[in-house]
């Protein structure tokens, strides 16, 4: 038979007055927004002796923020039926969301309170600290861990950061204190590493509007 037509959805982009690129698709199939905003970096600007930084910050800052407690800030969340998470790669650190799309201005005035008000919970950050090290502790006993990781140094050799793992190791990640998520997140939490991606139910000149409260920061 012929060949199957590929329809490839129209994407948009634009970018704000402090260098923060926005791509979007806009697609009302469903009334869903899916969100993302990316930091370049991740476990690449990390610290060679003190890797496993990045991936911190991506765990204490989902704790709570200036106003809110963890507890708040998932219920907040859970309220207007969204999923919000953060997460860091090699290459970046990334806060996504999904929400309906009549509740995309309040989903996002979440993640931009998550972003922008951190709360620094030194009790958070140990307990934290101790879960990211039993992690790589008990990974040490999964073959496709250790794989992995063999594969990884044979490919970038042992002194590349991307011989890493994200979280690091026990030792690095032992020596990490608060002060070193602050000094990552001020150096790098920056707008000429950042960008924008948004798919779904909200027009482009609505999400570029929402999106514009970023230049203000």
């Amino acid at each position: 038979g012929p060949d199957p037509l590929v329809s490839i959805p129209e994407i948009w982009d634009d970018e704000l007055s402090n260098e923060v690129k926005i791509y979007g698709i806009e697609h009302n199939e469903l009334p869903l927004v899916n969100f993302a905003i990316t930091l370049n970096g991740g476990m690449l600007l990390d610290d060679l002796n003190k890797v496993g930084v990045a991936n911190l910050i991506s765990d204490i800052m989902m704790e709570g923020t200036k106003e809110k407690t963890p507890i708040e800030l998932e219920e907040a969340i859970d309220e207007l039926g969204a999923n919000v998470s953060m997460y860091t790669t090699n290459e970046s650190v990334v806060i996504s969301a999904n929400c309906l799309s009549s509740k995309f201005y309040e989903v996002y005035d979440i993640v931009e309170e998550i972003l922008f008000e951190p709360r620094w919970d030194e009790k958070e950050f140990e307990r934290i600290k101790r879960e990211t090290i039993e992690k790589i502790n008990r990974s040490k006993a999964d073959p496709a861990a250790v794989a992995s990781d063999v594969f990884s140094k044979l490919i970038y050799g042992e002194n590349n950061i991307l011989a890493s793992d994200i979280a690091g190791t026990e030792e690095s990640v032992s020596t990490i204190t608060i002060d070193d998520l602050k000094k990552y997140y001020e150096n790098y939490f920056v707008p000429n590493l950042a960008s924008i991606t948004i798919v779904g139910d909200v027009a482009e000149d609505k999400a570029i509007a929402t999106f514009q409260s970023l230049e203000l920061r």
